[in-house]
């Protein structure tokens, strides 16, 4: 009963710092062309915008997950805030391109450290269903990433431009900060364990595997919340603030997804929902990469944020549940190697737009989303695989 009632407001309490990273990822990409005006770089340079905060994310990923498991969560949440926060900020007011860098590393570092110890909290509080209440709490991720083109659209029209998105994702990262600051959750200490045990505990070959399908959705994000907007701009002649605002065709079908993975998942199995998020987003990037006209570009780009909608936190779920006495390590492993693939992919992403041309990035995407359905494939096998060694020795 205890735990009955503590989850509510466990999973309401986290939710506004997932909107708050909706916000987070959603600017960049409706940013890009402006950033690229202001500090006068190529789309190769410009990959930077993605790429430096995938750094830091790998970096407090890797470290953040240990560190919530061996001394608790709390305290790295505090961290994380401030390091989240002000790195947003002071990509806000960076008069130059070296201090837009110096900034979305320290927030991409934030980023990172965040991410595990809140994805442990939930966990250790419903470890059963962890992947359906981290898709139900990571509701909110899929309208902050969707508002964020809108809030870009509005700002490129005043003076305050692109910047004055990433100051209020500060703004929001404080707020959700605060809200969470009273809250009671569960304590849990692995006082016992040492770093390099919880490490090896996380490291096994089916949450590496797992995290390969991340850095493949990741690769979505870059070509779809990333280069859209690039590609509206100069191919479909579309003015620079309505493609920033158009990519919220692809961020605005996310919550719905995670809304529809929130009731499927209680009635099919997590790998079939991963594999079936795949699939179906895989086919409507093969229109998308192929569409004849915008309208029909958009409706296939706003199904298939729609479709891979629950992916990410029913495959942060399934690692959770295969080593949930390393609930943040496993995270941690898992979303830095996502950010292996956000760091790579970018660099990728952006030499292909700048060689052949950004509707050639776009291309990239259904490649991405095929690689990561065979990985998860590749991954379940070895899951049962163990599954069935761990009966048989029983």
């Amino acid at each position: 009963m205890v735990v009955t009632r503590r989850l509510p407001s466990i999973v309401l309490l986290t939710m506004p710092f997932y909107f708050s990273f909706g916000i987070v990822l959603g600017i960049p990409g409706p940013s890009l062309e402006a950033i690229r005006a202001d500090f006068e770089i190529n789309y190769m340079v410009g990959s930077f915008v993605f790429l430096v905060p995938a750094v830091g994310y790998i970096v407090g990923s890797l470290v953040g997950g240990p560190m919530a498991d061996r001394f608790g969560r709390r305290a790295i949440l505090n961290i994380s805030s401030g390091m989240l926060g002000g790195g947003l900020t002071l990509c806000g007011v960076s008069p130059e391109l070296e201090v837009f860098v110096v900034s979305a590393l320290l927030y991409g570092v934030g980023f990172g450290l965040m991410e595990p110890a809140l994805t442990a909290i939930i966990s250790d509080v419903v470890s059963d269903s962890a992947g359906r209440m981290l898709t139900l709490a990571q509701v909110p991720f899929g309208i902050g990433a969707m508002l964020a083109p809108l809030l870009v659209g509005a700002f490129l029209m005043v003076s305050l431009g692109w910047r004055g998105a990433y100051l209020l994702a500060a703004l929001l990262v404080g707020v959700a900060a605060l809200t969470i600051s009273r809250a009671r959750f569960p304590v849990h200490l692995s006082s016992e364990a040492t770093l390099q045990a919880l490490v090896h505990s996380a490291a096994r070959p089916v949450p590496v595997l797992l995290g390969a399908v991340v850095a493949m959705y990741f690769g979505m994000q870059i070509g779809f919340g990333g280069f859209l907007a690039a590609h509206l701009e100069h191919n479909l002649l579309f003015d620079r603030p309505l493609a920033a605002t158009a990519v919220t065709a692809y961020w605005g079908g996310m919550p719905v997804g995670r809304v529809v993975g929130v009731w499927i998942s209680g009635r099919i199995g997590p790998y079939t929902l991963a594999a079936g998020s795949l699939l179906l987003a895989l086919i409507a990037a093969l229109v998308v990469a192929v569409a004849p006209s915008a309208l029909v570009l958009l409706f296939a780009v706003a199904f298939s944020g729609v479709a891979i909608g629950p992916l990410l936190p029913i495959v942060v779920g399934i690692g959770v549940r295969y080593a949930p006495e390393a609930a943040a390590s496993t995270t941690g492993l898992i979303m830095a190697l996502g950010g292996v693939g956000m760091l790579t992919l970018s660099l990728l992403t952006g030499s292909v737009a700048d060689v052949l041309s950004v509707r050639a990035a776009i291309g990239l995407v259904p490649m991405f989303l095929a690689a990561g359905l065979m990985l998860l494939m590749i991954g379940r096998a070895r899951h049962v695989a163990e599954l069935s060694v761990r009966r048989s020795s029983t």
